[in-house]
């Protein structure tokens, strides 16, 4: 299992995107028609397998949810037949007062194409139906479909990347401030020692506030974070 949710959210994507790349091959190949019926029914057999693979990697889990789920992640998001069983809603973690940062991948939109994007399951499925029908013009086609499905997928990955680096960089300045206030508190030998434990404790608080909010919507391990 991958050491971190961006790992877990990356790795998953990035076999959706090959997944796409190799039905794309499928529908340009033979979408020619020098190839027959049973080349084409062929064909299918192996884009029905990249469905199910596809729909394996969408249920991926980490730290016991489902990560495309949305606010549904104890369920698998996807069934056997590609429809989504998750919701739209995109979690967000307040990494600074007042600033928050979106936490989760919306599959909704970037797998279901939910915004007026592509259904990449649709597609495939569509995609094995024209293979197995031997329709040329269908399979030629999906061509467009699947490029389109396969940027939606690029821009899934990008935005599980910048999530997960709002998240480090809010633990990082959480955890200077920590460290410049335990630095102050051994200056200020001569200070109200009340005064100053209370704002190191204050920072403490605000470190730990940061780490615990990104570890219950993210699953992050603390130690890996420390």
């Amino acid at each position: 299992m991958p050491s971190e949710p961006r790992n877990a959210a990356d790795t998953a994507l990035s076999g959706v995107g090959t997944v796409a790349n190799r039905a794309l091959q499928i529908a340009t190949q033979f979408g020619n028609d020098t190839y027959n019926a049973s080349d084409r029914a062929t064909a299918a057999v192996e884009v029905d397998g990249l469905f199910q693979q596809t729909v394996g990697l969408l249920n991926t889990q980490y730290g016991g949810r489902y990560i495309f789920g949305g606010f549904k992640d104890s369920t698998a998001p996807f069934d056997a037949n590609g429809a989504y069983q998750g919701d739209p809603g995109v979690r967000t973690v307040e990494i600074a007062p007042g600033l928050y940062q979106t936490a989760s991948i919306d599959a909704n939109t970037i797998i279901k194409g939910g915004s007026g994007g592509v259904d990449l399951m649709k597609t495939l499925s569509d995609l094995s139906v024209a293979l197995k029908s031997n329709n040329g013009d269908a399979i030629r086609a999906s061509v467009d479909n699947i490029n389109s499905a396969i940027s939606q997928v690029a821009v899934g990955r990008t935005q599980a990347g910048m999530a997960q680096d709002a998240f480090q960089s809010a633990v990082t300045t959480a955890q200077t401030a920590a460290s410049d206030e335990t630095v102050k508190l051994g200056k200020l030998l001569d200070a109200d020692i009340l005064d100053a434990s209370t704002r190191l404790a204050s920072a403490q608080y605000a470190l730990n506030a940061t780490l615990t909010a990104a570890a219950k919507t993210m699953s992050l391990s603390l130690v890996d974070k420390l």
